[in-house]
Formats: structure tokens, C-alpha cells, sequence
């Protein structure tokens, strides 16, 4: 075998009776020391491209390499003897077509002291049209997961905006612990957690209800108060009916500062 193959070797198989004719590429990425070698074959009369790429860390190497003596560099002297200048009679090669997207190459060292074969399966090579459908679909993939977290992330930001409002006021303690929405359960604390979360002797069992209910008072105006938006922007209380509460005030800020500032949240 010649020690210093050349980085990239092409020939032309032989046309043997009606079967397709095959051309070999094979690249190293190094002249010595070599830790990749990628293997083409192309099928010429249909143009049909079939790849290995094989890494020095790869499973296939690591379950062939004790023919080779562990040795990367004999390895790739093997397949450029066998396959390109074949001027070894104890070397040769058989392509036998698996499907439309496998070739399968059988390699074959023979002598009288000692013989072996190795197979290596091919895979047709990807058409530039499926490479940008695959990243296509991949792409989309993407844009509907972030499409959904900004929507999660906007209904977060629309369920705290009257929360903040709230806290503006001061008023936010006393909705915190909120037990008149209907519903809603709570449970009191024992003396041991009372001492762990001090001031809170009331909490909620059933949150996501609790904040359901929670904004559905602020949609719905709680104390069937209300605040109108004048032309000017600024909040009026209407006089009919019964004052509005904090709920009230909260949600009616929070939609004018989201429209004043042209958040589109919604």
C-alpha cells in the first residue's frame, strides 16, 4: 500500500455488463494524523450522490479499527487501495443496491496467512430541495413554540399589569387575601407556619381559581362601580350606581396605560 495517499482521490469504476456505472471520492481531512475521512460515490447515470462520513471517535471505526491495527491513516490507504487504484489483487470491492436510499459497499482483503471483509452502508445524499424543507419545518417548529410562549407571556403580563396598578395604591394587600370572590376556599395557617410567613393568616387552596375569579371581578366590575376615560385620557368615577373598588380602578388604569402606550398585549 502507498503510504502517502493524496487528499482527495476520484476514479471512475468500470462498467461491468448493465450495471450503473460508480465514481469514488474520497477526502482526509489531514495528509497524516487523519481524524475524518468522507467517502462519496456517485451513481452517474442518474446522478445520485451516496455519502459516509467516518470520524477517528466514531462506533463504526471503533468496530473495524482492530483490523487495521488501530491505525486511522492504514485505514484510509485501504480504501483508496481498494477502491480507486485496485492495482492489489488481494483487495476488492462489491456495491450491491439495498434501496432507492442505501448502497451497500462490501470490502474485501484476501490471502493465504490471513483474509476479512468489511461492509460500510452509504446513504444516498440529501437533495438540496429536502435539506430547505427540513429547515423549513424545523424553522416553523420554532416560531409556533415562540409564538406560544408569547402569548403565555402576554397573558402573564395583561393577569399582573392591574396587580401592579394595584400595588401602586397600596391596595394590593388587601386583595392578596382576597376570601370574598364567591367560591373560593382558604385555609388557615397553624402556629408553626404562622411563625414561618408572618402577617398571613389566610391563603388561598385553590390559586388558579383564585386568580380566575380574581380577574373576572376586574372584567366584570366588582361592585358594579365604573370609570369612564374622557377625551383627555384622564379616569372619571360614574356616579350612577355604586362607587368602583380597587378592582375596578386597577383594570380600567391598566387597559388606558396599555392603550396610551400602544401595547399590544391583548
Amino acid at each position: 500500500m502507498d503510504s502517502e495517499p493524496s487528499p482527495e482521490t476520484i476514479i471512475e469504476a468500470e462498467l461491468v455488463d448493465d450495471e450503473p456505472t460508480y465514481e469514488f471520492n474520497i477526502q482526509r481531512d489531514n495528509e497524516i494524523d487523519i481524524t475524518e475521512i468522507k467517502l462519496f460515490i456517485i451513481e452517474k447515470t442518474n446522478h445520485i450522490i451516496y455519502e459516509k462520513i467516518i470520524s477517528k471517535d466514531s462506533e463504526y471505526w471503533n468496530k473495524i479499527k482492530i483490523k487495521f491495527q488501530n491505525n486511522f491513516d492504514i485505514f484510509y490507504v485501504f480504501l483508496e487501495s481498494v477502491l480507486v487504484k485496485r492495482t492489489n489483487d488481494n483487495l476488492r470491492y462489491e456495491i450491491i443496491v439495498e434501496n432507492f436510499i442505501n448502497l451497500k459497499l462490501e470490502l474485501y482483503y484476501t490471502s493465504e496467512l490471513f483474509s476479512f471483509k468489511i461492509d460500510m452502508l452509504i446513504t444516498k445524499q440529501k437533495e438540496k430541495i429536502d435539506i430547505l424543507k427540513e429547515e423549513n419545518d424545523e424553522l416553523k417548529k420554532k416560531v409556533e413554540s415562540l409564538q406560544e410562549k408569547v402569548e403565555s407571556l402576554c397573558k402573564i403580563v395583561d393577569i399582573m399589569g392591574p396587580q401592579y396598578m394595584r400595588s401602586i395604591i397600596g391596595a394590593d394587600k388587601l386583595y392578596a387575601n382576597y376570601n370574598l370572590l364567591g367560591t373560593i376556599q382558604s385555609i388557615s395557617f397553624d402556629n408553626r407556619l404562622s411563625k414561618v410567613i408572618p402577617d398571613y393568616s389566610r391563603a388561598p387552596v385553590e390559586p388558579v381559581k383564585y386568580l380566575d375569579e380574581l380577574k373576572g371581578c376586574e372584567d366584570s366590575h366588582s361592585t358594579g362601580g365604573e370609570y369612564s376615560v374622557n377625551k383627555q385620557n384622564v379616569m372619571e368615577w360614574k356616579h350612577s350606581g355604586n362607587p368602583p373598588d380597587a378592582l375596578v380602578w386597577s383594570k380600567t388604569a391598566w387597559e388606558l396605560i396599555k392603550k396610551e402606550k400602544q401595547w399590544d398585549i391583548d
